[in-house]
């Protein structure tokens, strides 16, 4: 799975979390007449293991300028402390920032958005427990709704449901553009904020 990680003005492709090294790649390294090698940075593993890289989800966040305003919002909260518990894994649907956007832009979002309760619990229902990656969230070995850190009555859940074409939706909001892993879990992008 490609995916362009927007960091800068020259795209970075990663492969499942590796980057592909630019300067290494100038020129496509043939295998025989069919095939084509890439170098990465990092060891691609079977499915439901975290790649092996030191970054934790927090770095990740706070280093994606697509998802800055989510990664800023959570910074800001009192989650974030409470969240990066090394012993556990956490898969993080994070809105991108023109998700953000829209959302605040809403006339129903209203002040009660900003009291900290409100905005901790919106938070919070972006990040469930247990690492689940996109292959598993698609083709329905995941549960159908998982346990999020805002709780696990019906409200708080995040529900998962696959579409035609394997699309997957998490609570209406479409997982879209990249997947990308840290020592504590993983990340997927959604076109909306989970309210």
């Amino acid at each position: 799975k490609y995916s362009d990680s927007r960091r800068s003005t020259a795209p970075q492709i990663r492969v499942n979390g590796c980057f592909v090294h630019p300067n290494v790649n100038r020129r496509d390294v043939r295998v025989g007449d069919d095939g084509v090698v890439h170098y990465i940075d990092c060891v691609l593993l079977p499915p439901r293991h975290p790649l092996p890289t030191s970054r934790t989800l927090a770095q990740y966040l706070s280093s994606e300028p697509s998802v800055s305003m989510f990664a800023n919002a959570l910074a800001g909260s009192s989650l974030m402390s409470a969240l990066w518990n090394e012993s556990r894994r956490y898969t993080v649907f994070a809105p991108t920032n023109d998700a953000f956007v829209r959302f605040l832009g809403d006339p129903r979002v209203g002040a009660s958005f900003y009291d900290d309760v409100v905005f901790r619990d919106m938070l919070a229902r972006h990040v469930a427990l247990g690492f689940h990656e996109i292959s598993e969230l698609s083709t329905g070995r995941a549960s159908k709704s998982l346990a999020t850190v805002a709780g696990d009555d019906d409200r708080s859940r995040a529900y998962v449901e696959t579409r035609r074409r394997g699309e997957v939706f998490v609570n209406g909001c479409a997982v879209i553009g990249e997947q990308d892993f840290a020592r504590d879990g993983a990340v997927h992008f959604i076109d909306c904020v989970i309210d």
